[in-house]
């Protein structure tokens, strides 16, 4: 029993990896609302980013859309990157565009939650939303605050709360509640307590693990020591800034691997374009070093159950095709 269920285990993996290397679109794309926020996060670099301040316009947004849905449903499409969704005006408007079009099978978001009164709320739960994120590092007032610098912890959290029981009130669509926590030095300590804090509150607890945002940043406690591979997002997500420039990652804050523009191209012609293609043989091949946004970067998923001899020669094949 046990060999039979490795041989399904292996032929799972097999025809993953042949449809991951053969995708018309990637499974996930991440499209940025705006990258404009209210609050200056210890561990967010998006103040030393060059890239402009504004709003994704609606018009490109459906532009977007109908791109993705010409090569049918995106597993997940995560209306967030650098900034705060809910300074987005149409932002529940987008939402309730995806489902209507059935763009996704889950559209999910990231927030603080900070400045989510009851009508923001109940507008989002009403638009269909599969999947809410609250972003909320410390369990204390002191040490959330430290940092989550310009935002209030005693309103987060009756934010959070108001928001679940509005949700609770809705129940003809199924929307789950997610809290996390990132993890990191400044609340190792209160690990625990958010957990108790939060369990029974919300349908799942998240510990995330530390960005450095590219390699933004290198703190000491996040050294990787496992032999790199290339990076999986590559193969399965695309990041659409507001302005319309894609970016081979959602970490990409300071637009250092831009492959293309909605405005001028189609998803499809970006995700199988050569700037694109370089990206993906060059990681392939070991050469981090040549690409600035993945240089010293310590976000990449180290997967070597997937990334054997025969993936890397399979995806090798494919862009050289």
């Amino acid at each position: 029993m046990e060999s039979e269920n490795k041989r399904s285990r292996q032929l799972v993996q097999a025809l993953f990896r042949e449809s991951l290397f053969q995708s018309e679109l990637p499974p996930h794309l991440y499209i940025e609302p705006t990258n404009a926020c209210h609050l200056a996060c210890v561990m967010c670099p998006r103040d030393q980013s060059r890239k402009p301040v504004g709003f994704l316009d609606f018009t490109l947004f459906e532009k977007i859309v109908s791109d993705s849905l010409a090569y049918g449903t995106r597993r997940r499409i995560i209306l967030h990157k650098d900034g705060e969704p809910l300074l987005h005006p149409e932002l529940e408007r987008m939402i309730s565009y995806l489902k209507e079009k059935r763009a996704a099978r889950t559209v999910a978001f990231s927030t603080s939650g900070f400045g989510l009164n009851e009508e923001k709320a109940r507008a989002l739960i009403e638009s269909g939303l599969d999947e809410i994120n609250f972003a909320v590092d410390g369990a204390t007032k002191e040490t959330y605050e430290k940092i989550r610098r310009n935002s209030r912890f005693e309103e987060v959290e009756e934010n959070i709360r108001s928001f679940v029981r509005l949700r609770n009130s809705h129940s003809h669509h199924p929307l789950e509640v997610i809290v996390r926590i990132i993890e990191m030095p400044a609340v190792s300590h209160e690990m625990e307590a958010f957990q108790k804090k939060w369990e029974t509150l919300v349908d799942q607890v998240e510990v995330r693990p530390f960005r450095s945002w590219a390699g933004r940043y290198q703190p000491q406690f996040m050294n990787v020591h496992e032999e790199r591979v290339p990076c999986l997002y590559l193969w399965t997500s695309l990041a659409i800034n507001w302005d319309g420039s894609v970016s081979i990652c959602s970490l990409d804050y300071d637009s250092r691997a831009i492959v293309g523009n909605v405005k001028d191209e189609s998803l499809y012609d970006i995700w199988h374009g050569e700037a694109h293609r370089k990206i993906r043989l060059a990681h392939l091949e070991g050469r981090y070093s040549e690409l600035p946004a993945c240089a010293s970067c310590l976000d990449w998923p180290a997967r070597p159950d997937f990334w054997n001899e025969g993936t890397r020669r399979m995806a090798t094949a494919e862009l050289l095709d």
